[in-house]
């Protein structure tokens, strides 16, 4: 159902204008989709922790592997969360994350291993 006319009209200055930018034709809603597609970036220390709280349903982690490759996932949370080997995986907001328990602690880490990248093309295989 589209927004009733009056939201397109609701003065740039008014203090609900910022709701202006979810009205399809504005010009703070063609603004907001260029801005969604700029790339971002994000410089994180090595082994920094993440500002978020890992739970699993059930308390207890649940992995299960993915077909075709050598890596599990998280199936009872929230978060991305990768298993290879004896080693964990959070990916966070675009950072790789590592631990050595399913609920951290967490450190930020550049080394990730090849087969974590091998999960897309076996979900969406490159032609």
């Amino acid at each position: 159902m589209p927004l009733p006319d009056a939201f397109a009209r609701i003065p740039g200055d008014d203090e609900v204008a910022d709701v202006r930018a979810s009205v399809p034709g504005t010009l703070e809603a063609r603004r907001a989709v260029l801005e969604a597609q700029l790339p971002q970036s994000k410089t994180v220390k090595a082994g920094a922790a993440p500002a978020i709280a890992v739970a699993y349903a059930g308390g207890e982690p649940k992995f299960e592997p993915i077909p075709q490759t050598q890596v599990a996932r998280a199936v009872n949370t929230g978060n991305d969360i990768i298993q290879y080997g004896d080693r964990y995986y959070l990916c966070y907001e675009g950072m790789w994350y590592v631990a050595d328990k399913p609920t951290g602690p967490w450190a930020a880490t550049a080394e990730v291993p090849a087969a974590l990248y091998q999960i897309r093309r076996v979900l969406r295989p490159i032609p």
